[in-house]
């Protein structure tokens, strides 16, 4: 079985916001060591929002839509 590498990554243009990590329906997102927030990718590509990103509805993720600086993007 081959692994979906499919999800999502926070750039440094992250404002720590907190919006995106109550969305997250996998838990995914979380503060990181260095106060920007970061993406468990072993946890988002779980997700149902795969679909959404599977078939190009990208910005309809809910971490994305969300996110004020558009801090989240394509990995």
């Amino acid at each position: 079985m081959t692994q979906n590498t499919d999800h999502v990554e926070i750039t440094n243009q992250c404002v720590c916001c907190d919006a995106c990590n109550p969305v997250c329906p996998q838990w995914a997102i979380s503060s990181g060591n260095n106060g920007k927030y970061v993406v468990d990718s072993t946890k988002c590509y779980l997700t149902p929002c795969l679909a959404n990103y599977a078939n190009g509805n990208f910005y309809n993720l809910p971490c994305v839509s969300v996110c004020p600086t558009d801090a989240i993007v394509k990995s």
